[in-house]
């Protein structure tokens, strides 16, 4: 301990001018004060801003001058055999060194940002931080390991070693390695998982940085390529320690499987068994996963696009499609490309079909041989087993959201809510692409006075329902190619379409208590449980009944199965709740007695409506 104390003092004193330059440098943000722009800026301002980046900038340039010298210049002017010479260890030589070197960079950099921090009081809080202890904390942190790591670049570099080639390709081969790790993170949009795991890398590395030193004295001597090769057999293992024990980290992270997940979502395909289901993965910090579910036999597909933009189904449910950003960094600017999954076939894996979109401004043909996609200003439909346009139009911006199906495998349907400038409504356009004549045409428009206009449409686009308040209101019936009014719905709790085109709408009375009204050739009205606060039809089944999901509560839920026809319930499932039908497609759903619902556990299941067998999909 005595002996890495003196080293320390030694160092000190032979750099106690480095003292003097700081004390030099922290008059100058109150000297900038006497500069014209002081006086737009404000005094304070002036002396916060110029004194937080020159303690910044003294900081590190301390930082890289004392880690190429503090040990390199001792071995390149021949000095460190005087350290050898006595009975000092290696580990005491470095800790002084080191230590010493610290204390100066945390001086320096105090030497300058205190009296400014002081005299700029609340400014300096406006301009850099109101947490102080964070912004020292921050810029030291930086600056210690631009010490280290300068010291082992300058310990590489002195030598003039062939060996610092090989140091450069280890160091290329490391970054590679390290974004390669990184990337199945990103491409999930797990963005605080992969800064936690970069900066834990970080700091790793830089540990490495800090212990390396005591084998390279220990080994070295006072040998300038001796030191050299013996840093670098120290520090090139353990970097590689670290990105295989990080990169086996991220392959148990990215393993996740559905029954791993926890808060997680689900959306069902119109027909058949499969869905799209994705969430938290448990334990992961924080990692959602995604996958393509089969509820029939369990058989999961992993999807590598971000979970929040979900996936689509064709109205057959052979086919699903998703999106994936084309650059990970910038997916903003360089869009995303379209992967297609041909759930029918044998080999269920995501295919690259060369064709950009950007989130629900794409929908599949009924049987999945076809895409439409609106991008910028265009309106194009594609053949996916060619990946050949078959129909390019101009549509132009659009300000509002849109909503786009296939009628028939030639006709296109482009549903716009717009926007209009000094408008609080929106204006409902109907649009149809002929793609064998690759002609558009605007075939209807209604005023909206609401803001939310919900749609739904019955499966061959004969009919649709546009409600403007999901809340309660008006809700109307229209032709779905010509917006011309059918019927109009009123008190709309949440109204929706079934597949024959009647209305049902839980309608809230005049006691409060809540209703199933459909409309049609017979009208009923069947009153829900007085517990139920809200509810929505999900489903129908393919006997004719309907699935009502019921909230009960904060937390609590109930499918209700109606029974229009006989205008009654005929039973009730507690905890349970039907999960979603896919947002990008407003038609209604093909009726079916097996769905996708949550259970009182918090688990996805496959419900068999009719003889109420459970599967269990996701969760555990």
């Amino acid at each position: 301990m005595n002996a890495t104390l003196s080293i320390a003092r030694r160092e000190l004193r032979e750099k106690t001018h480095l003292f003097g330059a700081a004390a030099a440098l922290a008059v100058l943000p109150f000297l900038a004060t006497l500069l014209p722009i002081s006086r737009s800026w404000g005094s304070g301002t002036m002396v916060a801003t110029v004194g937080g980046i020159l303690a910044v900038a003294v900081a590190l340039a301390v930082a890289i001058i004392l880690g190429a010298s503090t040990i390199g210049r001792d071995l390149s002017d021949g000095r460190l055999s005087f350290y050898f010479s006595k009975p000092v260890s290696p580990a005491a030589i470095w800790i002084g060194k080191a230590g010493a070197a610290v204390l100066l960079i945390v001086t320096t950099f105090a030497i300058v940002a205190v009296p400014t921090m002081l005299v700029a009081g609340l400014t300096w809080k406006q301009a850099w931080s109101d947490d102080a202890f964070g912004f020292f904390f921050g810029s030291l942190s930086a600056a210690l390991a631009l010490f280290f790591v300068s010291h082992v670049i300058s310990t590489m570099v002195r030598s003039r070693s062939a060996l610092l080639a090989l140091d450069l390709l280890l160091a290329l081969a490391s970054i590679a390695a390290s974004v390669l790790i990184v990337r199945p993170l990103i491409e999930a949009f797990a963005m605080g998982l992969a800064g936690s795991l970069i900066i834990a890398v970080a700091v790793a590395v830089l540990l490495i940085f800090m212990v390396a030193p005591v084998r390279q004295l220990s080994d070295g001597r006072a040998d300038l390529r001796r030191n050299h090769a013996a840093l670098s057999r120290i520090v090139w293992p353990a970097v590689a320690v670290v990105l295989l024990a990080s990169a086996a980290y991220v392959t148990w992270v990215v393993s996740a499987s559905p029954t791993d997940l926890k808060k997680w979502y689900a959306r069902t395909a119109p027909a058949g068994d499969w869905l799209y289901a994705g969430g938290e993965a448990r334990g992961r910090g924080g990692y959602e996963a995604t996958f393509l579910i089969n509820a029939a036999t369990g058989q999961s597909v992993r999807l590598s696009g971000p979970p929040f933009w979900g996936a689509t189904f064709s109205r057959d449910g052979r086919m699903a499609a998703y999106l994936k950003p084309i650059d990970m960094m910038n997916w903003s600017r360089s869009g995303a490309e379209l992967k297609v999954v041909d759930l029918a076939g044998t080999d269920v894996r995501e295919q690259a079909t060369g064709i950009t979109a950007t989130p629900g401004s794409f929908a599949l043909s009924d049987d999945g041989s076809r895409v439409a996609v609106k991008n910028d200003e265009n309106l194009a439909v594609y053949d996916l087993a060619t990946k050949r346009s078959l129909a390019a139009v101009r549509f132009g911006l659009v300000r509002g959201d849109l909503a786009l199906f296939f009628v028939t495998p030639q006709i296109v349907r482009v549903l716009v809510r717009d926007r209009e400038p000094h408008n609080a409504g929106l204006t409902l356009k109907v649009y149809e692409l002929d793609v064998a004549k690759r002609t558009l045409t605007q075939t209807g428009q209604l005023a909206l006075a609401g803001s939310n206009g919900w749609l739904r449409v019955t499966p061959g686009g004969a009919k649709m329902l546009v409600a403007t308040n999901m809340q309660g209101g008006e809700a109307i019936i229209v032709d779905g190619r010509t917006c011309a009014e059918l019927q109009r719905i009123p008190n709309a709790m949440h109204a929706t379409l079934l597949a024959d085109g009647t209305a049902a709408s839980v309608v809230k009375t005049a006691d409060g208590s809540l209703h199933l009204q459909t409309f049609g050739a017979a009208s009923r009205d069947v009153p829900l449980p007085r517990d139920v606060q809200s509810a929505y039809v999900s489903r129908e089944t393919a006997d004719g009944k309907v699935l009502v999901n019921g909230r009960l509560g904060p937390n609590g839920s109930r499918v209700l199965i109606v029974d229009p026809a006989q205008g009654k319930i005929v039973r009730s499932e507690e905890g349970m709740r039907i999960a979603a039908y896919p947002w990008e497609d407003i038609r209604v759903a093909i009726p079916s007695n097996r769905v996708t619902a949550y259970d009182g556990d918090g688990k996805l299941v496959a419900w068999d409506v009719t003889t109420n067998a459970k599967r269990v999909l996701a969760g555990s």
